[in-house]
């Protein structure tokens, strides 16, 4: 596989990149649902055994993410160092992904490895939560690499045209059930993404349709269905009362969701509209993938119409699709070389500028959130040794959106709620729970 290997200059930015984000991924303490999936039916999770039990508990009475929670539990089960080496290798492996797509049948530009870097930086609206979280991450970061590494095994034709054993067709419909089965907007969009494709693969471009292509959409949307189709996801519904009429509360929903996607999609949508219309004007041709792209991350976003909350974290599979559709358009444009090449680097330079000062900023904030959680684990841990069992503590607030609990909560008022019980339980006290108002001012 030539395409795969990477060069000194990929290299070099690859590693500066993981090392920048292993950096935030050490000072990322364990926050919210970490607690809470750390335990089994039985306790702490200490076996594959009991994370399978519990994920059928969970399949039956919460949701069918069970290949993202599998994950989670996984990495809960040993040290969070582990975790932080491999969510740090899996962003720069997201990120080689989208450059093998957007530069396919084209020379490669190492600048758009950076590029890609600043675009999910300054673009996915909940990064810390997607990207450096650790149930986030399960959720987002790693079941959206797994999506791309499908797709792009699916769109690679040195792949898919190649003489297949029933063994191989077999393993890549294994591979579509377990990303079908991943998130429920990341899983439509690559549905949608894959259909479109072998439609344009067969139907305009004339091209045969592979017995391995087959067997991925067919693995992909069983897997959905899968997903979909956990009886958790309706037993968590019942708890949710709107006596909205049907047909008003989709296009209530679809309005609130249009007019959120403005601020976050307005510039990719800006960035297309310019390249394509120069495209046109050249009389140049217009690669169908950014088509493609564009469609999945459409409907990433309007399949959210079907559930009661969007939350930020689940607009990043949206983004990654608006950027390889930006991308693939900018990577295929037609120009003077030396010029283009001026021109990346000059948008390199630039952006490096608010990207490291962005980045010191989320170091700092993120550093915060670690000596805090740091000194209300040693405040309790003091507290055991004289009896204390009971503890309070000020809530922490963190101000960069790429921060892992920026938009995410803390601790909460009141010893009944679900995340403080999960804390006190891990921590082994009776009780925690963020201070009251009252205790604040006094």
């Amino acid at each position: 596989m030539k395409k795969l290997k990477v060069n000194k200059q990929e290299f070099i930015i690859i590693f500066i990149i993981f090392f920048l984000m292993l950096l935030l991924n050490l000072i990322t303490p364990m926050i919210m649902d970490d607690f809470y999936y750390s335990y089994g039916l039985n306790g702490r999770i200490s076996s594959f055994k009991e994370i399978l039990d519990f994920q059928v508990w969970h399949y039956i009475n919460w949701g069918g993410r069970t290949i993202a929670h599998t994950l989670v539990q996984f990495f809960l089960m040993s040290h969070k160092i582990i975790f932080d080496f491999f969510n740090s290798f899996m962003y720069v492996l997201l990120l080689y992904i989208i450059y093998l797509l957007i530069s396919k049948d084209q020379k490669r530009n190492p600048l758009y490895l950076l590029l890609i870097n600043f675009a999910l930086w300054f673009s996915v609206p909940a990064y810390g939560q997607s990207f450096l979280w650790l149930t986030g991450s399960c959720n987002y970061l790693w079941t959206s690499t797994l999506i791309l590494i499908f797709i792009e095994r699916m769109m690679n034709e040195e792949f898919t045209l190649k003489k297949m054993t029933k063994s191989k067709i077999l393993l890549f419909f294994i591979f579509g059930v377990v990303v079908g089965w991943t998130n429920e907007n990341s899983a439509a969009a690559l549905i949608a993404i894959y259909a479109s494709y072998l439609f344009i693969h067969r139907f305009i471009s004339k091209k045969k349709i592979s017995s391995v292509q087959i067997s991925g959409l067919l693995g992909s949307f069983i897997g959905f269905c899968i997903l979909i189709l956990a009886p958790g996801n309706y037993a968590r519904s019942k708890g949710i009362i709107d006596k909205t009429p049907f047909i008003l509360k989709m296009i209530v929903r679809l309005l609130n969701i249009t007019e959120k996607a403005i601020p976050f999609i307005i510039v990719f949508v800006a960035i297309l509209i310019i390249v394509l219309s120069v495209m046109i004007y050249r009389k140049q041709k217009i690669k169908k993938n950014i088509f493609v792209f564009l469609i999945g991350a459409f409907v990433s976003i309007y399949s959210m119409v079907l559930s009661p909350v969007f939350p930020e974290r689940s607009w990043t599979i949206a983004i990654i699709f608006m950027i390889l559709a930006c991308g693939s358009a900018i990577c295929h444009l037609e120009m003077n070389g030396k010029l283009k090449k001026f021109i990346l680097m000059d948008f390199v330079i630039l952006l490096s500028f608010v990207f490291f000062r962005g980045y010191i900023l989320t170091v700092l904030d993120t550093y915060h959130l670690y000596k805090t959680w740091n000194s209300r684990i040693n405040t309790m841990e003091k507290g055991k040794k004289k009896g204390t069992l009971d503890f309070e503590f000020d809530l922490i607030y963190t101000t960069t959106k790429q921060t892992p609990s920026y938009g995410l909560g803390d601790l909460y008022q009141g010893k009944d709620d679900l995340n403080n019980m999960c804390v006190a339980k891990y921590f082994k006290v009776n009780s925690v729970q963020a201070k009251t108002e009252k205790q604040l001012k006094d």
